[in-house]
């Protein structure tokens, strides 16, 4: 699943699918957060081979550039985006080549390491915990699912 939102005039969402989850908010930073231990040690194990099994097969390349037709007009540049889920961060060079200052977050150290490693200003920060950052962005983005990843997305709503 593909999505992508942007703050502003112009908006576009996509139906994202979650789970009931009832543990509260301290609770779930306390233990690291059930989806995101999971998702992150799944993703801390595709990680190196990423690029192979997903960005550089013919399914992978269709849908990133099929998403990048559609979205990229939303950032011009100058924009400051936030990036949720960055994972190796094919999309934040994308942006950042046209002209786009990307930050890019992921619960997974090994896709942050990687994304680091290509020159993407990628932080390891889970995205129910985004409001931690100091920083103010023009628009957020998110592509093929980082937010199914996440056990509420009501967390994404406050402040």
């Amino acid at each position: 699943m593909t999505t992508f939102m942007k703050r502003g005039a112009r908006t576009v969402a996509c139906r994202v699918e979650t789970r009931l989850d009832t543990s509260s908010r301290a609770d779930k930073r306390a233990s690291g957060g059930p989806a995101n231990i999971l998702s992150a040690q799944g993703f801390d194990r595709l990680a190196v081979a990423y690029q192979d099994l997903w960005t550089t097969t013919p399914s992978g390349r269709l849908q990133r550039e099929a998403v990048w037709r559609h979205a990229m007009d939303l950032f011009p540049a100058g924009s400051r985006i936030l990036d949720l889920g960055c994972g190796t961060g094919d999309d934040a060079l994308i942006l950042s080549n046209r002209g786009v200052c990307v930050t890019g977050i992921d619960a997974s150290p090994e896709m942050v390491r990687i994304a680091r490693g290509r020159g993407v200003d990628a932080r390891l920060c889970p995205i129910e915990e985004m409001g931690e950052l100091r920083e103010s962005f023009n628009g957020v983005f998110s592509n093929f699912g980082a937010l199914n990843c996440i056990a509420r997305l009501t967390e994404l709503s406050e402040p």
